[in-house]
């Protein structure tokens, strides 16, 4: 017989294990590496090079929200590998070991309900597709799952550590940070002053550095996106709530079922557990509120708590089935006996859930798949036609700047604001035409999408001052067949943008 604690380790390796496979295999079908992430590659390339903290050199502007992230990889860069290895290294295994760390947290609470949270979470496609994307998101999760592992444990003296690594790790830190206050508050009724001051002392540092370097440790791209998204492309309330609970899924429904049984469950028994509700339900009513544009990754960090109490609401329904079955049976003999409805029942989730991931996997696969197609046959080509045809002290106004920036190594006028400031005012007055004619940048990349590029390329001053250069399909039209003047592509089967010039620069 194995013991306890043998069997224990074997299921923390079994899970890693999975979870890394499963990882690499997507990471091969689809090689995806989120457009985002080359901002931070950019930043964290420029601070090991000596330019420091900066995405165009001599500008000092936070237009990351992940620090921590982006001086990690800094740092790591020192050791030769390149930086889009790194980023997907880090993410890959810290959300792995965030998956055994659910493990771990709940494995008191029932040895069977914590490896069927970790599986709900580790197998999730679309944390997985996050985790091989290059971006922060693995290492965030991670360092969440710390933070609810020791506080479930009560080591105060590491909590604080941790939570300092969440909100360094991304800005949004502060709504675990806030969870887990009021979890403290309404355990022990008193105020953790002791812990709070000790995460804040612990990011002052950074605090300081931040607001001496950038001018503000507030993120750059904060404003940025909410002058950018307010009023026009915000996400609707009613979309967040279809994407985060129901999982765009009619069989989420079920998940949300077994959620809202978790979270009863928890309330009424286990207590110990409630900052996870908590912090889910602050996560949730965050979204809601902030009035921004959902990228699909901010959802990830929220199915760490919704994963665990849907697992949570799975055990309860079994422990319950003997209640079912009397009442079911009302004095007449049943077919089969609890047991065999219980191994039933068990076989049906797993069949189930197992059809739904399947499902959400292929569709997840499918879509990122197609969305790198465009990134490098597009994205990565403009930067490297850039690159190749400009000057290198040129400017480049253009948005979807990860791509694009990393591979032109040109200054970059980020249209959307996220590293550029100056775009802020004009995002706010829906003027991005007014951008362009105040700085005048040598060279314009447009993607035809989105509600503000006809009013560029339609106005008569573009067309007086700007020339157009080169054309980037998905279908792969070469140049000399564009005529923008007399059609518009169809935006729902051509990802297309040009590149224009300064008419002053040709001979």
């Amino acid at each position: 017989m194995i013991d306890h604690k043998k069997k224990r380790n074997l299921v923390i390796i079994l899970l890693f294990l999975l979870g890394l496979g499963l990882r690499l295999l997507l990471l091969f079908h689809t090689n995806y590496t989120a457009d985002d992430s080359f901002i931070t590659f950019r930043y964290a390339e420029n601070i090991s090079s000596g330019l420091g903290f900066v995405y165009n050199a001599g500008e000092r502007v936070l237009g990351t929200t992940t620090p921590l992230y982006t001086l990690l990889l800094s740092a790591l860069l020192k050791t030769g590998l390149d930086v889009v290895t790194l980023g997907k290294a880090i993410n890959i295994l810290a959300d792995c070991l965030a998956g055994v760390f659910v493990f771990l947290l709940l494995v008191n609470f029932g040895f069977g309900f914590a490896f069927l949270a970790s599986l709900f979470y580790l197998f999730f496609p679309r944390v997985m597709v996050w985790s091989v994307s290059g971006m922060e998101t693995g290492l965030y999760v991670f360092v969440i799952s710390l933070s609810f592992y020791f506080y479930n444990r009560k080591n105060f003296n590491l909590v604080p550590f941790f939570l300092a690594l969440v909100w360094l790790t991304r800005f949004d830190g502060l709504i675990l940070i806030a969870a887990l206050f009021l979890d403290y508050l309404l355990n022990y009724r008193r105020v953790p002053l002791r812990m709070i001051g000790f995460v804040f002392l612990l990011i002052l540092p950074w605090v300081i550095f931040a607001a001496a370097y950038f001018g503000s440790p507030i993120p750059n791209s904060i404003w940025a996106k909410k002058a950018l998204y307010q009023g026009v492309l915000q996400t609707p309330q009613e979309i967040i709530i279809w994407e985060f609970m129901v999982l765009k899924n009619v069989i989420g429904w079920i998940m949300l079922a077994f959620c809202f049984l978790g979270t009863y469950r928890i309330l009424k028994t286990q207590k110990e557990l409630r900052f996870i509700v908590l912090w889910t339900v602050f996560y949730l009513c965050f979204y809601l509120i902030s009035g921004t544009r959902m990228h699909i990754w901010y959802y990830v960090p929220f199915y760490l708590g919704y994963m665990i109490l849907a697992a949570q609401g799975l055990f309860f329904v079994h422990e319950h089935l003997g209640w079912l079955r009397g009442e079911l049976a009302q004095g007449k003999k049943l077919p089969l006996s609890l047991k065999e409805i219980r191994v039933a029942l068990l076989i049906l989730l797993v069949v189930s859930f197992s059809f739904v991931y399947w499902r959400q996997m292929e569709r997840t696969a499918g879509l990122v798949k197609g969305e790198q197609m465009v990134l490098e046959q597009i994205h990565k080509k403009i930067g490297l036609w850039l690159k190749e045809n400009s000057d290198p002290g040129d400017t480049v106004c253009a948005e979807d700047i990860g791509y694009m920036g990393y591979f032109s190594r040109r200054y970059i006028l980020d249209q959307d604001g996220l590293v550029s400031p100056q775009a802020v005012p004009f995002n706010q007055q829906k003027d991005r035409l007014g951008l362009i004619r105040t700085y005048l940048p040598r060279y314009v990349v447009i993607g035809f999408y989105g509600p503000y590029y006809r009013k560029v390329i339609h106005s008569g001053w573009f067309k007086k001052n700007y020339k157009f250069l080169a054309r980037f399909s998905i279908l792969g039209v070469s140049s000399d067949e564009f005529t923008k003047d007399s059609s518009e592509p169809d935006l729902d089967e051509v990802p297309e943008f040009a590149i224009y010039k300064r008419f002053e620069d040709f001979g």
